[in-house]
């Protein structure tokens, strides 16, 4: 009996005869810079681990991106030692940042072309698309069943859906028998006082799931990957309009499609047949239950945090500003001479200083707080700086407040660079890179 088992936020499994397929493996711990933690905590990496043990199948991951809430460090450390054979599946990319760093685990790793089909037994493969910002979504075929995954890729028009669309035509999938689907909103959405913004993001992923369904016309949804809560004393706030069952069962975007969409929660599982849409009715109500409930009882997590010195923030920057200007030859420095980015004054709030941060200058310390762009702790800054996913992790863990709007976009606009270095571009890819600053240019 082909089944698929949900294991948690991302996470889940299908297994056949001859293999079992993990997608997206984070089952404990936090993510973003203890930004985020998983609404049910009752998935660990040994149970899994245990679990595949024990298996003489195949097994086979697939990770959609390098987001923490889906490729999970302290899992691949354990899963070495217990099944070093595990093959991986990943999208093909710029920077080679993940597969370099699954292969030089000795992991065997396959790195798919868009669209291109690799084989898990006889009669079931799997194929993967690359989407915006390092996301990729995956079409998964178990003897005949076919699962679309979608994840955290940002899908929301019908020219997106159309395009999901080709990928299935040219891949011959006529019946879509389930949608995997992300229904919360994922990043910072303002202070505290901006509750309507985060009002209009969480409508915004309802509206969003209505198009695709409308066009894709699954047999099923489920919906996933937003079994999260904003979970430090900092950003705690972010998570009061966040969507729930609830809010996805009063949804009017959702209403015509209420009976084809489902939850599972952890454990759970259904039979891959005919009886797949009957099985799904039956486990969604306490599926519903058994998240509104985590979300109600979600309480801030209070981590330990070392304070940086001003001194190592100032070295850091320097340092990542060096690596910048060398890989992009100094184009950044003119970019920012010419004012398309402009120096990022930051709060740090445990240390009651201004540091104003510069592409194009040296950094500025103030002792006075009264002007500020972006606030954030002294911690905070420093993991943004000095890791090539920094700022954008930031930005997703929802650690820091802007002054205004334009501040927000100032700060989405200071850490381009480093977005663009994580992605691989620079000096060596010319055409590429000139590529990607015309996009951003357009956009």
């Amino acid at each position: 009996m082909n089944k698929l088992k949900f294991l948690n936020h991302a996470c889940f499994m299908c297994e056949a005869n001859e293999f079992i397929i993990l997608c997206d493996p984070w089952l404990e711990g936090s993510a973003f810079n203890n930004g985020w933690a998983l609404l049910d905590s009752s998935t660990t990496n040994e149970l899994l681990l245990d679990e595949l043990s024990r298996t003489q199948k195949k097994i086979y991951i697939w990770y959609s991106h390098e987001h923490s809430d889906h490729f999970a460090i302290p899992f691949l450390k354990k899963l070495k030692e217990i099944k070093p054979e595990t093959k991986f599946f990943f999208q093909t990319t710029e920077d080679d940042r993940v597969v370099s760093f699954l292969r030089g685990n000795n992991f065997d790793v396959e790195v798919l072309k868009d669209g291109q089909v690799a084989t898990l037994s006889n009669n079931s493969w799997i194929s993967i698309s690359s989407w915006k910002s390092g996301d990729s979504l995956s079409v998964l075929n178990i003897e005949g069943s076919t699962i679309l995954n979608l994840n955290d890729c940002i899908i929301s028009k019908d020219e997106d859906c159309n395009k999901i669309k080709s990928i299935l035509l040219e891949l011959k999938i006529k019946n879509l028998d389930i949608l995997f689907t992300q229904f919360g909103y994922a990043s910072w959405c303002g202070n505290e006082d901006d509750v309507k913004d985060r009002k209009s993001e969480a409508d915004e992923k309802l509206k969003r799931i209505a198009t695709q369904l409308r066009i894709l016309q699954p047999t099923n949804t489920i919906l996933f990957a937003s079994f999260v809560y904003f979970s430090s004393e900092y950003n705690f706030y972010l998570n009061d309009c966040q969507n729930t069952p609830f809010t996805v069962r009063k949804s009017k975007h959702l209403k015509p499609y209420n009976s084809d969409v489902y939850f599972m929660k952890p454990f759970d599982v259904v039979a891959l047949d005919g009886n797949l849409g009957r099985a799904l009715s039956a486990i969604t109500v306490d599926a519903e239950k058994h998240w509104q409930d985590a979300y109600t009882k979600a309480k801030p997590i209070e981590y330990e945090e070392i304070p940086s010195t001003l001194e190592d923030i100032v070295k850091a920057f320097r340092s990542y500003k060096l690596r910048v200007h060398g890989i992009f030859i100094g184009i950044f420095a003119l970019i920012e001479l010419v004012g398309v980015i402009k120096p990022l004054k930051v709060h740090l709030i445990d240390l009651n200083k201004v540091v104003k941060l510069s592409y194009l200058r040296k950094s500025v310390i103030f002792d006075s707080c009264d002007e500020w762009d972006i606030a954030m702790s002294s911690d905070d800054l420093m993991f943004s700086i000095s890791r090539d996913f920094g700022f954008d992790c930031t930005h997703v863990n929802g650690r820091f407040r802007a002054a205004s709007k334009e501040s927000n976009n100032k700060f989405l606009y200071f850490s381009g660079p480093q977005n663009m270095l994580k992605q691989g571009f620079g000096f060596r890819k010319p055409i590429k890179t000139i590529k990607e600053f015309m996009r951003l240019a357009k956009r």
